[in-house]
């Protein structure tokens, strides 16, 4: 058992070091030599070397990192949907890493579903903020409501990626998408 103190100092050491796998891992995308690799492999297993502390747990990034390496840099869509899933869609990094993926100049939105719920996230809020900020000069963030109006996507040439479901157990072991209900 450790103190409060000491445990906001292990999540703030998981946040450096968590920023250095990163890091690691775009100079390996741009450059995929062997002592790259070596790098971004030795951060991972320094992050996850970090003990639990207030906020987070563990990290696992070490785990099949090799692998994802490797699929990453050779633009494995289903790999970089998961990567960039996981990091969520603020900060620099994810930036970084999104120009260097297949994703590179597209519009990424997280989808959620939970049970009864949606949670839609992703580079839609920074659009948003676009339009009407930028665009319009107009304040944001106090307490005034818009409607957007876009032209429509075409639905047709947008991909999805299943990431994961949210549903745990071994009576329930998804490991695909499942298909909607013809009722």
């Amino acid at each position: 058992m450790s103190d409060a103190l000491t445990d906001l100092a292990r999540d703030e050491e998981r946040d450096r070091c968590i920023s250095k796998y990163l890091e690691a891992v775009c100079y390996f995308l741009k450059d995929q030599t062997d002592d790259n690799k070596r790098i971004a492999v030795e951060a991972a297993r320094g992050a996850d070397e970090v003990p639990k502390g207030f906020f987070g747990g563990q990290t696992s990034l070490a785990k099949n990192i090799e692998e994802l390496l490797e699929k990453l840099a050779s633009g494995d869509k289903q790999a970089w949907a998961k990567f960039l899933f996981g990091l969520g869609e603020t900060g620099h990094d994810f930036h970084i890493l999104k120009s260097l993926s297949p994703f590179a100049g597209k519009l990424l939105i997280s989808v959620d579903y939970g049970c009864g719920f949606a949670n839609f996230r992703g580079e839609v809020e920074s659009l948003i903020f676009s339009i009407i900020h930028e665009g319009k000069g107009w304040k944001t963030y106090d307490a005034d409501d818009y409607l957007i109006a876009l032209p429509m996507p075409n639905t047709a040439e947008a991909e999805v990626f299943w990431i994961q479901c949210g549903i745990f157990g071994p009576e329930i072991p998804v490991d695909r998408p499942r298909s909607a209900n013809k009722s």
